[in-house]
């Protein structure tokens, strides 16, 4: 991975947070998921778009989820080479990073903003007891994944994911959440969903061969347990 891949969905992740969702829920924070976050290039992306959008930091807070110990050591460094920037342009790596020898570090205000936990997105208990994500990224993971491990990947997303959140998929799983009840956002270049309940059409057939339940009768089903308890106490601002 590297550095704003797809600069496009940090972009719009920046419109979207600005315009709508802050003036939304004043006074709490944005909690945003990426899972899996590998060497930390993704949330240490988002870390900085929001920052550059102007959001202050104790407006959002970042959980970076994955199995390798390895992946998440080289996260919490926050030291990167080369490989990890590409395109034209790099001028957050002015911003937000000091060379160190033939690398770079990232510097400690970004690094603050996001939590590198160890867990596996299949993993039923996967933040069971905490408040549900405001936005999801989870790209690029799905297309390795079985019919069956699909099917758990998304029931879990959508636990985790708060009733008007959004989830950022890679290029060849959007259709495949819009399949199991997730609603489209027709924005060019932008692989993302939006959480919404609706019922699909009897003629069309799941992305993924087994016959899973669309997430809106998941959570119908499961009842409270798919249902975080609600925010009755916003955090100062």
């Amino acid at each position: 991975t590297w550095f704003f891949r797809n600069k496009n969905s940090f972009s719009f992740l920046s419109n979207y947070v600005t315009g709508e969702w802050l003036p939304e829920h004043r006074g709490y924070p944005l909690r945003v998921l990426c899972v899996p976050c590998s060497t930390g290039e993704e949330p240490y992306s988002i870390a900085m778009a929001l920052m550059d959008a102007g959001i202050g930091g104790n407006r959002f807070h970042i959980d970076g989820v994955d199995i390798s110990e390895a992946a998440l050591g080289r996260a919490k460094s926050g030291v990167y080479t080369k490989g990890s920037f590409r395109g034209d342009d790099l001028s957050f790596r002015k911003r937000y990073f000091e060379p160190k020898g033939d690398a770079y570090q990232l510097n400690a205000d970004v690094r603050k903003k996001a939590r590198f936990i160890k867990g596996n997105l299949l993993d039923d208990s996967l933040f069971v007891d905490e408040e549900p994500y405001d936005i999801i990224f989870c790209r690029n993971l799905l297309i390795y994944l079985s019919s069956e491990a699909k099917g758990r990947a998304f029931e879990i997303l959508g636990r985790l994911l708060a009733r008007s959140g959004i989830l950022f998929l890679g290029h060849a799983e959007r259709q495949a959440a819009i399949e199991w009840g997730f609603a489209g956002i027709p924005e060019f270049g932008i692989f993302a969903c939006r959480k919404e309940r609706r019922k699909r059409d009897n003629k069309t057939k799941p992305a993924v061969h087994v016959q899973p339940q669309p997430c809106q009768r998941l959570f119908e089903k499961a009842g409270k347990r798919f249902r975080a308890p609600p925010r009755s106490h916003p955090p100062a601002a």
